[in-house]
């Protein structure tokens, strides 16, 4: 909560530090824009924490099976936490301006990213005044959740509009664009493809060639009489066929 709301000396801090400082210097609005998404980001994650640890038990309400009830994680969720978690504590030192740890993420990334990765270059004095200004913006989202979270649930509606209920109508949007659409096609392909197109022809198939054997299985009567017949009228039809041809050479 602390490190991506942006408090030093968690590792949020320090990578928060670093993308407003680069904002600052190429793109003045940019900067702006940051800023404010500092204060936001600090709101909802504090408002995550109080909702999540101070706010009311309403597990206690539910009838819900006790599986459903609070519990710890396993331990194959509990321990990649739990390395996260210390990261998120002592990964900033990583690129402190001081040695023993100065520069050791520009050195390590430079092979990859080059002179995309270079730094504003500004006085210490600058940089401390853009930390400051950073963690006061942190802290006023952090007080906004709190006072909020103070007030009692439910959370005011004021300070979460439709549009911020509904996630920027991203789900929506989604749906629309791939998931209709997709349902759609896959009904087609199911319905009309798979059971008309595909099931046709493999049916059709399996229907003309029985259609065939039952035509043809008539002709097969058992009696001798008739197949010396089809014999004998097979023969005349080739003796006619070579008579033909003889007389037209």
């Amino acid at each position: 909560w602390l490190a991506i709301s942006g408090i030093p000396p968690f590792a949020g801090f320090w990578s928060k530090d670093e993308v407003l400082l680069a904002a600052f210097e190429y793109n003045k609005l940019l900067y702006g824009i940051a800023i404010g998404t500092v204060v936001l980001t600090a709101y909802y994650m504090s408002r995550l924490f109080f909702l999540a640890f101070y706010g009311k038990d309403r597990w206690k309400e539910s009838t819900a099976d006790k599986k459903s009830l609070p519990h710890e994680s396993p331990r194959v969720m509990l321990i990649p936490m739990g390395v996260l978690a210390g990261l998120s504590v002592v990964g900033g030192f990583l690129q402190v301006p001081f040695k023993p740890a100065q520069n050791v993420l520009d050195n390590f990334l430079h092979p990859v990213v080059g002179e995309l990765g270079r730094h504003p270059i500004v006085s210490s004095s600058t940089k401390i005044v853009f930390a400051l200004i950073g963690v006061l913006m942190a802290v006023i989202g952090i007080a906004i959740a709190g006072l909020v979270a103070k007030a009692g649930t439910p959370w005011p509606r004021a300070l979460e509009p439709k549009v911020l209920r509904r996630s920027w109508f991203i789900d929506t949007l989604y749906e629309w664009i791939f998931e209709k659409p997709g349902r759609l096609l896959a009904t087609f392909a199911a319905f009309f493809v798979d059971n008309k197109v595909i099931d046709g022809v493999v049916n059709g198939t399996a229907r003309a060639i029985g259609a065939t054997g039952s035509g043809l299985r008539r002709a097969q009567t058992g009696y001798v009489r008739n197949y010396a017949l089809m014999i004998a009228g097979g023969t005349a039809l080739i003796l006619c066929w070579a008579l033909i041809r003889s007389a037209g050479s």
